[in-house]
Parts: structure tokens; C-alpha cells; sequence
């Protein structure tokens, strides 16, 4: 004996329905998992509030204008961002100040070195102001 299976036309919608919803929740879920990498959370761990991002995306704080300030333990965090820019741009000064600083004493070292090694004479003097220089001293004018 065969065993034959009825369904009615309602039933097998029914059937087709519910496997064609499991397949379509399926491809949800998985799609949901793919979303939510790249969703921001604002979770809280041991009393810890954290701010995740989504996969390469960035977390920013905005104020409405006017005198709104984003603050950070009473550190209003514009003027702390101002303070950094300033001091760079201050610290990039006194690095182009010690270059020149150290181009100067360079130079300067070289000329002391040039005269000491020439002992006084070709090195920038005058040959006949050393002669006139010896003669006065020896008192003849």
C-alpha cells in the first residue's frame, strides 16, 4: 500500500509561506549582523559608557551654535583644541629660530677657526694696515 498525502490548497500556502518567510528572516538576520558592524552603539560595561563607531566611521560631538561647548571635566574641549594649535604653531617658530640660531653659530665657528689658523694675517686684514700697525709701535711714522 501507498500512503498518499492530502494538502489542501490552504495548507500548502500555508507550508510555502512559512518556508519562504524562514528563507527571507534567514537572509535578515545575516544582513542585520552585516548592518550592525557598521551601526554605532552606546553600550555600558561595569559602569563604564562606551562609544563604538561603526567599521571606519568616526564619533563626533556637535553643539547647537551659540555658546554651546562640548566639556570634558570642566575642560571645554575648543579651547583645549585652540591651546594645542597655538603651541604647535609656537613650537614650529622656535624650531625655525634654533635653525637660524645654529646657521649663525655654524658661520661663526668658521670664521673664528679661518682667522685662528691664519694666524690674524690674509685672514680678512689688511697687509699694509699690519705694517703701518708694526711701525707705529716700533715708533717709526
Amino acid at each position: 500500500m501507498t500512503a498518499r498525502w492530502h494538502i489542501s490548497w490552504p495548507e500548502l500556502m500555508a507550508v510555502l509561506l512559512v518556508v519562504g518567510l524562514g528563507a527571507c528572516l534567514g537572509e535578515s538576520r545575516e544582513k542585520r549582523a552585516a548592518d550592525n558592524n557598521n551601526q554605532p552603539n552606546i553600550v555600558t560595561n561595569d559602569g563604564h559608557l562606551i562609544f563604538q563607531t561603526g567599521a571606519n566611521h568616526n564619533i563626533t560631538f556637535k553643539t547647537g551654535g551659540g555658546d554651546g561647548r562640548v566639556n570634558i571635566d570642566n575642560y571645554d574641549l575648543t579651547e583645549v583644541s585652540r591651546t594645542a594649535m597655538n603651541n604647535k604653531a609656537n613650537l614650529e617658530t622656535m624650531r625655525n629660530d634654533v635653525d637660524t640660531l645654529q646657521s649663525a653659530t655654524d658661520s661663526l665657528t668658521t670664521r673664528v677657526t679661518s682667522l685662528e689658523n691664519n694666524g690674524g694675517g690674509g685672514g680678512g686684514t689688511d697687509p699694509a694696515l699690519e705694517r703701518r700697525t708694526h711701525w707705529t709701535a716700533v715708533g717709526v711714522y
